[in-house]
């Protein structure tokens, strides 16, 4: 624990990544220069169940597996009533920042090639879950989404957060479950009857890359509800589909058509 609060310059302020329900994410420097990333898990998620298994979970998961697109878990403590999970350092940040915040943190606009490698890269972090890794440790993710997808410095990806992975080796095609994920990534027979199959994460993954296509969120709640087609994106994509002359208009803007001609979307 001391050397946790002596890299992170004891939990300075200057040095947090992120901010969620679960806690805050810091920045670390070990003595030799290699820097680390450090959840810090709110006293008040640790003392709840669900909290608990979530942290649990997630050294479950990421002491058993290892792949160049899945995060890597370096260690883990518990001081009192917090936890602490210390991943590698990923410098660029979640793909949610570099496709919806990339203006205010000046950020060049990811390129069409960008935008492909980092969904190739999540769809074999993902497949390695479902079936690549040891058969009897086979899992389904239930929360992916671009904030929890890291970039690595050459903009490789690395799927992380795996707090909500159900195990999925027992040979059944379903296992029930209480329903967990984020609204507007949840397959819709998953959120109708709470049973969760590998298709859970596809649906997840398809509606990051409409994201990625359109630059445009799962949900956005910035629009008035009577829009509620609009506001969802893959309703909204629906309809942009059975007329395909619209579909130029549903790119990403922020895609320089001068570098990168539609001839590239094909």
């Amino acid at each position: 624990m001391q050397l946790i609060r002596q890299v992170t310059d004891n939990f300075s302020e200057n040095n947090i990544l992120g901010k969620g329900g679960f806690g805050v994410v810091y920045k670390g420097e070990l003595h030799e220069g290699t820097k680390i990333a450090v959840k810090r898990m709110k006293a008040p998620t640790m003392a709840n169940t669900k909290g608990m298994n979530e942290f649990q979970a997630e050294i479950a998961v990421l002491s058993k597996v290892r792949h160049r697109h899945l995060v890597s878990l370096l260690g883990y403590c518990v001081h009192g009533i917090e936890g602490f999970l210390v991943y590698e350092y990923m410098p660029r940040g979640t793909l949610a920042q570099h496709l919806f915040e990339w203006r205010e943190r000046g950020y060049p606009p990811l390129t069409w090639k960008q935008r492909v490698s980092i969904a190739l890269d999540v769809a074999r972090g993902v497949e390695y879950l479902h079936s690549l890794a040891q058969q009897s440790l086979s899992f389904i993710h239930r929360d992916l989404k671009p904030s929890n997808i890291l970039l690595g410095d050459d903009m490789r990806a690395k799927v992380s957060d795996f707090g909500l992975v159900k195990n999925a080796s027992d040979g059944k095609n379903s296992l029930e479950t209480r329903v967990a994920g984020t609204f507007g990534y949840l397959a819709p027979e998953y959120a109708k009857t709470g049973k969760v199959t590998r298709k859970v994460d596809v649906y997840a993954f398809g509606a990051i890359l409409m994201e990625m296509i359109t630059g445009r969120k799962a949900i956005d709640d910035t629009m008035e509800e009577e829009r509620w087609m609009h506001m969802h994106l893959v309703t909204w994509f629906r309809e942009v589909l059975i007329n395909k002359e619209n579909i130029s208009n549903a790119i990403d803007q922020a895609i320089n058509p001068d570098e990168e001609t539609l001839g590239a979307f094909a």
